[in-house]
């Protein structure tokens, strides 16, 4: 069952604990759970998808990264009292993607949002970063993803909810292991969770 309780261009602060959005994802929780016990089946909340992080870029928030480990927290605790804990101590896994639309705004030059959506998900085991997004096609507004980036977004994330939840990969994005400087000479180092890298050439 897949449902969504979003709300466009909101901080976190506005879909978190309380608000109108948490709750309608609280409420969808509990119909899933109905739907299923009357029909003698059984279903249980595992995954959860954020695209976000826009506004609270544009707001420059530094503490990002911790809103959304305490945002994953809360959730896991309040759906864990509608439909019970998870087998074997399993918590609610947030799937997040990394966002891009920061060079949309010249006055904001360091991808602050960008960074800790990365921080927490090294800090945070709950929250996994599916990739960046500055691949996928956008509007020519540079923030919006048109409707064929939207599907590859959403194509990429299946594969990531896939490999970690059935799989069991420990997911880690094409992402900098470490980078060296030397004068005139940088080498970056990167993990690549599907080996070779591939450069396009023609973009």
């Amino acid at each position: 069952i897949a449902n969504t309780h979003g709300q466009g261009g909101a901080a976190l602060a506005a879909i978190a604990t309380g608000t109108t959005a948490w709750t309608n994802g609280l409420a969808d929780v509990t119909a899933a759970r109905s739907l299923s016990v009357a029909a003698g089946a059984t279903c249980q909340h595992i995954a959860r998808v954020l695209v976000h992080g826009e506004t609270d870029d544009a707001n420059q928030n530094a503490n990002y990264a911790t809103a959304l480990s305490t945002f994953n927290d809360n959730w896991n605790t309040e759906v864990a009292s509608i439909q019970g804990a998870l087998p074997g101590g399993a918590r609610i896994r947030d799937f997040i993607t990394q966002i891009s639309a920061w060079n949309s705004a010249p006055s904001r030059p360091t991808a602050i949002v960008a960074l800790q959506q990365l921080t927490a998900s090294r800090d945070d085991p709950d929250i996994i970063l599916v990739g960046p997004t500055y691949q996928y096609a956008y509007f020519s507004d540079r923030l919006h993803y048109s409707n064929t980036g939207h599907r590859h977004i959403g194509e990429k994330i299946g594969e990531v909810i896939y490999r970690v939840l059935r799989l069991g990969e420990d997911w880690r994005p094409l992402e900098p292991n470490f980078i060296l400087a030397n004068n005139n000479n940088i080498d970056i180092y990167l993990h690549v969770p599907d080996p070779p890298i591939v450069v396009d050439t023609h973009c």
